[in-house]
């Protein structure tokens, strides 16, 4: 029966089989992630992702975890044995807060980086400017509408 690779074991077979693929910045951040949860045993809720560059790191952290791969944000969203319940919501957590979008577009962001770490590409910011554009409107249109319901009030 063979062990299960650790994640800083799926790290270095990564990176050996891609060198130069990923910037030193990320490869050390990612690296020292995964060293201290792995010599800490920190439980999967409490990963600290908040040291993670958006968007590179994620995409890498993601590739280090075999059973996330191939599922939709739905189905990581329900997985509490490897963790992806925890890494969802903190990469919504990071697309509210890099890309000032609101809760409900931030979700949307999610699935579209999920959807391309799956399919082993970061099109990064190209894949999620629609979704921004969509949020800075709609939030414009709401203001507007605000505004105008202010006015009428008063008089």
């Amino acid at each position: 029966m063979s062990k299960e690779k650790s994640k800083l074991q799926l790290l270095e077979e990564i990176l050996e089989d891609h060198p130069g693929e990923y910037p030193s910045a990320t490869v050390k951040r990612v690296r020292n992630l995964v060293l201290y949860v792995e010599e800490n045993n920190i439980p999967l809720n409490m990963i600290p992702y908040d040291d993670l560059d958006f968007p590179n790191d994620w995409y890498l952290y993601f590739t280090l975890t075999p059973e996330w791969r191939n599922k939709p944000k739905k189905l990581l969203r329900l997985d509490e044995q490897f963790g992806g319940r925890y890494f969802v919501e903190a990469l919504k957590q990071r697309c509210m807060k890099e890309l000032s979008m609101s809760d409900y577009f931030a979700e949307h962001a999610v699935d579209t980086l999920i959807l391309d770490f799956n399919q082993g590409q970061l099109v990064w910011p190209s894949s999620l400017k629609p979704i921004k554009e969509a949020d800075s409107s709609i939030l414009r249109n709401v203001s507007k509408t605000i505004i105008e319901m202010m006015k009428k009030r008063r008089g």
